[in-house]
């Protein structure tokens, strides 16, 4: 077969025309890396994340890039870090700071502001970012860690939920440059859609997790990463976690959790801040397991189950497992019903039937082949399932138990559909690797249930025995606070089998001497009456005065009273919903970017998952391992610099994951797809060396994950690469293989790419 060819053009010539002008005018996306550094002390984590961007144009710009934070944390920091300066941002009402950022870009200031969208999605802008510069953005916030049973987590979002837009598309222009048109039902949905890459993007950003969780007690066993491979090194009152992938990039939330040794009764806890001339105190209340059950409890409950197309995969699969799961825990008593949405909903049954009988029916053991498909149309199917509620459970308990990732664009009207049955309690069970916690956990609290948020890789059966416990054991209702201290204003929870409740505290008039004990007081499920007493530890940390004021903010603003919920925000320098953090650099004046130089950075696509295939290719869905000195010694070598090119993507997974995963021959299919269009390989040698490489790659089932590793290290490189000449290029492939092949396979591998080299060689001197 003859094939046509191009003689290339010489390396060392200079380019011209349009070629010259694209590649004068190539912008690399800005961000580089997000870093995150934590500490876990006591009830509350300390989270410090960096955005670290690099300007590589030849002309000033602007930037956009949606990010998520925690719903519940505290943001309470914001610096622009600017060629060595520190910025520090303030808190202003959202219009106002929206003015202050106009203002000072068109004096010739560098600024940058960060407004809420949602409670957990947040967009940054940055003005007049001059070439060469490197910015760091660095937000600070404090949460109280989340407790299930024996089980205590925290996670940090870095990639943003792909939410579900549904309503039809208004005729105006669009408030924000996203890629989902406004619609009636999301009129923002054009702030709230960023536009996405993937982790082989030459530019993606490098994702960089280390920290410190504290534990001066011992109370602590099984800390692992659902999420992520981990390193952890344990020392007596400490241990330091690091991510051990330095090749992750930010497409998933970071999980990290550990198990508390099991209570004995019921135990408290509590810490305690003076603050000018008043106290703030956080208390915990940690009730025991073991708790009698009452005997005569019978209840409702109706589930709500997502199988939208977001949910595909092991989402789907962990969701029938855990509302199977459900059944298998419930009473004899105890009456199901179930609703199966997406653009449509079907029930599952006629009528609320004994658990017991749905769990041997059937339909419910192969409810996986129902599938996924569709929108995540949440709105009408709760607004079905609370009228079955009024027609078949009238005089019952009922609970509403919804099962999805939250993933929708309309959560405001959702949250006020529900607001209309205050009496009916509502619990969540959230399942993704980036949750749209805000909305699940809003919607449990304003009716006083539990968000249990978990990623697909998590012991979801576990998870619902936890759960489950909660529905129908309630160990302490009408808990009242101490005489002389106020709540941020929510009521107060029941307390049940195995629950911590967590509470922030104020008393005024307390300081400079607070007290060093406080007690609170409730009823028992056989109306005896109960009292706790909880001993205050001092602390420095601004933590516990500034998790009141975040829970005192939200409240205000369900309250409809924004006007004072802003000027705590303004006063303790939180941002929330009606602000924004705001700076500018009046260190100097530069030039003013063009309206025409912005940029929107993409947001990571979300890291995916097929039914059955954890991340990090380990063929099963259990945490992700500590790794053993020499690996921790390997991969903690050096954290990534920001401007690096490229970051090492090797994990070695240790002999605890030698079993091959079935699912590893389409993926390497698809990397030989990806790669092959690569002008680099399109000749017949270049095409035969792919093929010898994905023969390497699958002719060891116990390797096959962690030499696709390899494959795809190679494949960024090269797209980074792209603008290099072709025999540097080429240099890139032998380096690799010199420095990732080892033994029998080198030479192999080699032979085939002296053959590729020898035919390029040829058609290039035609």
């Amino acid at each position: 077969m003859n094939h046509r060819s191009v003689k290339p053009i010489p390396a060392e010539r200079v380019p011209f025309g349009l070629v010259a002008w694209l590649e004068q005018t190539k912008i690399t996306l800005p961000l580089r890396g997000v870093e995150c550094q934590f500490n876990v002390c006591g009830e509350v984590v300390s989270v410090e994340l960096d955005q670290i961007f690099h300007q590589n144009s030849g002309q000033p710009l602007d930037c956009l890039y949606t990010f998520p934070l925690p719903a519940s944390a505290a943001v309470y920091r914001c610096q622009m870090h600017v060629n060595g300066r520190v910025i520090s941002a303030r808190v202003e009402e959202r219009e106002q700071a929206r003015k202050l950022a106009r203002e000072k870009k068109a004096a010739g200031h560098r600024t940058a502001l960060v407004e809420m969208e949602r409670d957990n999605l947040f967009t940054l802008s940055l003005g007049n970012v001059q070439p060469g510069d490197i910015i760091v953005v660095r937000l600070a916030y404090f949460q109280v860690l989340t407790r299930l049973g024996d089980w205590t987590s925290f996670s940090v979002p870095f990639c943003p939920g792909v939410r579900y837009v549904p309503g039809t598309p208004l005729l105006r222009t669009n408030q924000g440059r996203g890629t989902v048109d406004d619609t009636d039902q999301a009129p923002d949905a054009s702030r709230i859609s960023p536009p996405r890459i993937d982790r082989l993007h030459p530019d993606a950003a490098y994702l960089c997790v280390a920290g410190t969780v504290e534990h001066p007690l011992g109370e602590l066993k099984d800390l692992s990463s659902p999420s992520h491979p981990v390193i952890v090194k344990s020392q007596l009152s400490c241990s330091s976690v690091a991510i051990a992938d330095r090749g992750a990039a930010p497409d998933a939330d970071f999980i990290l959790r550990w198990t508390e040794i099991e209570p004995e009764g019921v135990r408290s806890a509590g810490w305690v801040v003076s603050h000018e001339t008043e106290a703030f105190a956080l208390i915990r209340l940690r009730a025991p397991a073991q708790v009698a059950a009452p005997t005569s409890y019978a209840q409702d409950l109706y589930f709500l189950i997502d199988r939208s197309g977001s949910m595909q995969g092991l989402k789907w699969q962990k969701a029938v497992e855990a509302f199977r799961a459900f059944l298998g825990g419930l009473g004899e008593q105890d009456r199901v019903w179930a609703t199966f949405f997406e653009s449509r909903y079907r029930d599952l049954a006629e009528k609320p039937l004994p658990a017991r009988e749905l769990a041997s029916d059937a339909g419910v053991q192969s409810l996986e082949a129902l599938g996924t498909g569709g929108g995540t149309e949440l709105f009408p199917a709760l607004a079905h399932v609370l009228k079955k509620i009024e027609t078949h459970s009238t005089g019952r308990p009922v609970s509403l138990l919804l099962i999805t990732d939250g993933q929708v664009a309309n959560e405001r009207a959702i949250l006020q559909q529900l607001a209309g049955h205050a009496e009916l309690r509502v619990h969540v069970f959230g399942i993704d690797i980036a949750i749209n916690d805000g909305f699940l956990q809003k919607l449990a609290a304003q009716h006083h249930g539990s968000a249990c948020l978990l990623s697909p890789q998590d012991d979801i059966v576990g998870a619902v025995k936890r759960l489950g416990e909660r529905l129908g054991r309630p160990v302490l209702t009408a808990i009242r606070t101490p005489e002389g201290w106020e709540l941020a204003g929510q009521e107060m929870p029941d307390l049940h089998a195995d629950e911590v409740l967590s509470l922030p505290l104020r008393a005024r008039g307390k300081s400079p001497r607070p007290e060093r004990a406080v007690s609170l007081e409730a009823m028992r499920p056989d109306g005896q009456p109960a009292r706790y007493s909880f001993d205050l530890a001092k602390t420095e940390s601004p933590a516990v005065r500034l998790l009141w004021a975040k829970r005192r903010i939200d409240f205000l603003l369900a309250q409809g009273q924004a006007k004072e919920a802003i000027a705590l925000a303004k006063e303790c320098n939180l941002v929330c919903d009606g602000t924004a953090f705001v700076a500018w650099d009046e260190t100097e004046k530069v030039p003013v970017s063009a309206p025409d130089r912005e940029v929107y950075q993409p947001a990571m696509q979300i890291r995916s998952l097929m039914a059955n295939r954890p991340v990090g290719r380990v063929c099963r869905a259990q945490a992700m391992p500590s790794m053993d000195e020499d690996a921790a010694r390997y991969f903690c070598a050096g954290s990534p610099a920001p401007g690096d090119h490229f970051q090492e993507r090797q994990v070695i997974l240790g002999n605890a994951y030698s079993t091959p995963c079935d699912s590893d021959e389409p993926e390497l299919q698809r990397w030989r797809g990806e790669i092959a269009k690569d002008v680099l390989f399109q000749n017949p040698a270049g095409l035969q060396f792919l093929d010898v490489l994905v023969a390497w790659a699958g002719s060891m089932p116990n390797e096959t994950g962690r030499r696709l590793r390899r494959l795809e290290e190679l494949l960024i490189s090269l797209r980074r690469a792209a603008g290099q000449p072709v025999q540097e290029r080429r240099k890139l492939v032998r380096e690799w293989i010199a420095r990732r092949l080892e033994g029998e396979d080198q030479p192999r591998v080699l032979e085939a790419f002296q053959r590729w080299e020898a035919e390029a060689q040829q058609l290039s001197s035609f």
